[in-house]
């Protein structure tokens, strides 16, 4: 008995939402790099930057892609796999834009662009609008708990200084490729009484660290009063850029909607399970879902808000 023909091997259907190595070369040379999860049908792109390490945002980016968008996640320059120099907040406009001619130059994104980010990533993606300015491609801008700049990050919106917050962050992710762990609560307590005791430029021997507290503030509708993308602000009653957030929504120059809520600095993942105001999130599949659906149509200006156990509707923001 003959043993049966061999099969001609069908060929594989690639892995669903699968990561692929992204890079985006600039026009001085360095290179951003990164991941891309492609959608099933990725004219539409949503471009994410992140000094946290592109793969910490592969979650992420795979559910922008099971929502009909192809994600791209970008190292920021000088961290993880990204060349350059880490320098907080110097540049990231002139780099996200300069990235997006890349990636358009690869094809992505020809259906339309939508920059996002929460905290460090949000300030990425509104610098990136401001810099884009009225070029076609871009159709909107998602900014959640927005780190706006330097000085917002340093200062209250009274000016109060945010001395061992900052301290915090810049220890662990201000200085390195790579993020640091965190400073022990001791460490921490003896360089917040120094940087109260001779000034926080006292604290880190680093021009870098020096530049956030001598840089000065600019008005919000200065900065922002020439936007021109439509903006979904998410913010955090709790969150400590809150009032920022706020300042934020008054001063961008385009279409503005809002999405709020009782949570902080996490987002809605960081109300305990079972919180009324997080499951009111639910139907429309938790926070992300909200956002993903103001994306289907950015134009549309809404007012949201979680509050009760209710999420509460209210057309026409700005």
């Amino acid at each position: 008995m003959s043993a049966p023909a061999a099969r001609e091997a069908e060929p594989r259907e690639p892995e669903p939402l699968h990561a692929e190595p992204l890079h985006a070369e600039l026009q001085d040379g360095a290179v951003l790099r990164g991941l891309l999860v492609r959608a099933a049908n990725p004219g539409r792109l949503v471009l994410l930057r992140t000094p946290y390490g592109a793969s910490r945002h592969l979650p992420e980016a795979r559910s922008w892609a099971a929502a009909g968008w192809t994600a791209a996640v970008l190292d920021v320059r000088g961290r993880y796999s990204s060349d350059g120099v880490w320098d907080p907040y110097a540049r990231e406009g002139r780099d996200g834009a300069e990235a997006l001619v890349a990636l358009t130059a690869q094809g992505l994104g020809g259906s339309g662009i939508l920059l996002a980010g929460s905290s460090y990533g949000a300030h990425c993606a509104l610098e990136t609008s401001l810099a884009w300015g009225r070029a076609p491609g871009v159709v909107g801008v998602v900014a959640m708990v927005p780190a706006l700049g330097r000085w917002e990050t340093a200062h209250a919106a009274d000016g109060t200084p945010h001395i061992r917050d900052r301290i915090g962050w810049w220890a662990e992710h201000g200085f390195g490729r790579r993020s640091e762990p965190g400073l022990q609560t001791s460490e921490l307590d003896r360089l917040t009484a120094l940087a109260e005791r001779e000034g926080p430029e006292a604290v880190f021997d680093d021009e870098r660290w020096r530049a956030l507290w001598s840089s000065p503030r600019v008005p919000p509708a200065e900065r922002y009063g020439n936007a021109v993308h439509p903006l979904l602000a998410v913010g955090g009653d709790a969150d400590f850029f809150a009032d920022h957030t706020r300042e934020l929504e008054a001063a961008w120059g385009g279409p503005v909607s809002s999405l709020w809520g009782p949570w902080g600095h996490t987002l809605a993942g960081g109300l305990p399970p079972g919180h009324p105001d997080r499951e009111a999130l639910r139907p429309a599949g938790g926070l992300m879902g909200v956002v993903r659906r103001w994306a289907r149509n950015p134009a549309r200006t809404v007012r949201l808000r979680a509050e009760g156990g209710r999420l509460i509707t209210t057309e026409g923001h700005r």
